[in-house]
């Protein structure tokens, strides 16, 4: 299943898409100078999200990767900062 929105006047687009056979999740803004994705998975008995965040600059843009924990908080997997 796929929504697909945008805002009349606007270079934003946003989606949103589940997979209900699976937890599979991704979510997805686009802007005129920017994007934002998140995927969430459920890999091996365990729930695995990645976010990425990307702007003009590199000091506007990471990565993250994290696994959600027994105590229901995320803990990082990875986490990618851009050099200046």
């Amino acid at each position: 299943m796929t929504a697909t929105t945008s805002v009349p006047g606007s270079a934003s687009r946003s989606f949103h898409r589940r997979h209900h056979h699976r937890s599979d999740e991704e979510t997805a803004e686009v802007a005129k100078y920017r994007y934002h994705y998140t995927r969430v998975v459920e890999t091996i008995g365990r729930v695995v999200r990645v976010r990425i965040e990307r702007g003009v600059r590199p000091s506007q843009s990471h990565a993250v990767a994290e696994v959600l924990a027994d105590t229901m908080t995320w803990t990082h997997l990875a986490h990618e900062v851009p050099t200046r």
